[in-house]
């Protein structure tokens, strides 16, 4: 991923991004082309983000150039990043931040996952009576099995 983020001119980018209404002729082209290269970066980064995390020790502040340089892209609760947004704001203590984004996405997709986490996160900022509700919720939400009629 450092050799694609070394590769995109960013400013060019962000330049682009910028512009209200493109009126060259090639308007159409030159669109096409800036976004693919936009979500190529924003995959690069979000990948790069990731692994940063796992590596975790003195790397806090490479993290968190990776997350601002998301931020200039596209918003964080983008399905593509959101991901690592939500992983890094939970590694900075950031928890009811971190909770909006997985409610959001709960919001486009609701799985079990998603629940659980939420139970983490409830917990971790000291709202056990909510946690709790939603945690014995959970199996009615998503049984292991159907009973036959």
């Amino acid at each position: 991923s450092n050799k694609l983020l070394a590769s995109v001119d960013q400013t060019e980018l962000l330049a682009w991004m910028g512009t209200k209404s493109d009126t060259r002729e090639n308007a159409t082209e030159v669109k096409k082309e800036m976004e693919k290269l936009k979500g190529q970066l924003i995959d690069a980064f979000a990948a790069k983000g990731d692994a940063l995390l796992k590596i975790g020790g003195e790397k806090k502040l490479e993290v968190a150039d990776v997350y601002s340089s998301i931020v200039k892209y596209t918003d964080p609760s983008d399905s593509k990043v959101v991901g690592f947004v939500v992983n890094y704001l939970m590694d900075i203590h950031l928890y009811a931040k971190a909770l909006k984004y997985v409610v959001k996405q709960v919001e486009d997709k609701h799985t079990k996952e998603l629940d659980l986490q939420i139970v983490d996160l409830l917990n971790k900022l000291g709202w056990k009576h909510a946690a709790r509700l939603l945690e014995h919720s959970v199996p009615a939400k998503f049984p292991a099995e159907y009973q036959p009629f």
